[in-house]
């Protein structure tokens, strides 16, 4: 009975949205920069605007799935010929709101490709149960392992008390919520290790929301999230090589970049 009442009050919620709102053309990357201090790992720091709208966030708070996929390429600056990309990395982060404990359940996966990233299992356990799965108290001693493990300090990383069976962690503020889908901190693109130490190189980084193929009973608003898919232009952080400062170009992050030649 309760889920009769649900979806067509989901349904007319999302109705009442104003499609005018839409705001894919104004999402944009900006403040990719490759992080000082970070001498035998390429580590990369960015972040969006404009992406994490309020029409987003009242279909999320209606029960709609929302996915953010950030694509990020190491570029190989080649003065003759193409430039070469010398790594790839996928992120993709799902946030869901649970609406029975007013908390909002995220997963993120990573992959050189985004095609094999696939949320179908986590959105189809978290149907079937209806909730999320209460927390228990984990009192057995850590593991040698996890005593060597450092603290997290990523600052976007979501505050939560430890992941579940389902992977997923848990966020109660919006704030935190919406800093941790619109940042990326230390995004690890591996080590100098095996690349030209001669070389000239700059990070790229694009974001999309594209509507996930969803399982029933959330693909009644599939049409509706559909309305705010975007997908940013690219964004280019300075160039810099692995073994000296960074050349002077006058290069900006900040600003939304012209489309450059890459392969």
């Amino acid at each position: 009975m309760k889920a009769a009442l649900f979806f067509p009050a989901l349904f007319l919620s999302l109705t009442t949205l104003n499609p005018g709102t839409v705001f894919a053309d104004d999402a944009y990357v900006l403040d990719v920069v490759r992080e000082k201090g970070s001498i035998s790992q390429i580590l990369v720091s960015s972040k969006i605007e404009g992406a994490f709208s309020e029409e987003i966030l009242e279909a999320l708070e209606s029960g709609a799935p929302v996915t953010f996929t950030y694509f990020l390429k190491l570029i190989r600056n080649r003065s003759v010929i193409w430039n070469k990309t010398e790594r790839e990395l996928a992120i993709k982060r799902m946030v869901k709101y649970d609406t029975i404990k007013k908390q909002y359940l995220v997963w993120e996966k990573r992959a050189e490709d985004d095609g094999d990233i696939d949320f179908t299992a986590e959105l189809l356990r978290i149907a079937q149960k209806g909730e999320a799965k209460p927390e228990k108290e984990d009192k057995s001693e850590p593991t040698n392992a996890e005593k060597d493990t450092p603290p997290n300090n990523d600052p976007a990383t979501p505050a939560s008390s430890g992941k579940r069976d389902d992977d997923y962690d848990v966020i109660d503020d919006i704030n935190v919520l919406r800093n941790w889908m619109t940042h990326l901190e230390s995004i690890d693109l591996g080590v100098e290790e095996g690349l030209p130490l001669d070389g000239v190189y700059y990070v790229r980084v694009r974001c999309e929301m594209k509507s996930i193929k969803l399982i029933p009973p959330f693909n009644y608003i599939l049409f509706f999230l559909a309305l705010w898919d975007f997908d940013t232009d690219w964004a280019n952080s300075a160039p810099f090589m692995l073994n000296g400062p960074p050349p002077d170009t006058g290069t900006k992050s900040e600003s939304k970049p012209a489309n450059s030649q890459n392969n």
